[in-house]
């Protein structure tokens, strides 16, 4: 894409305003878009941390409470 908009410029030296817009007009955006799913994904990796140590610590929770359950009936570790 840097290419075309330095061809493009160098167009635009010329006269031809329109196609140097338009040609870093779509890199910008294309490095808008790239921007954009780089944070979407940081987010979703954020989440999926989250509720994997969520889902990890009610694990933990709920052995702690059936071993404290089975240690009252002498089977703890069984």
């Amino acid at each position: 894409m840097k290419a075309l908009c330095k061809w493009s410029a160098m167009a635009w030296s010329r006269g031809s305003t329109w196609l140097r817009r338009g040609t870093c007009s779509l890199e910008n955006q294309a490095g808008e878009l790239k921007r954009q799913a780089q944070e979407k994904r940081s987010a979703m990796a954020g989440i999926v941390r989250s509720r994997d140590m969520f889902c990890e610590a009610l694990l933990e929770k709920e052995i702690i409470w059936v071993r404290s359950i089975c240690e009252g009936c002498g089977d703890a570790g069984e």
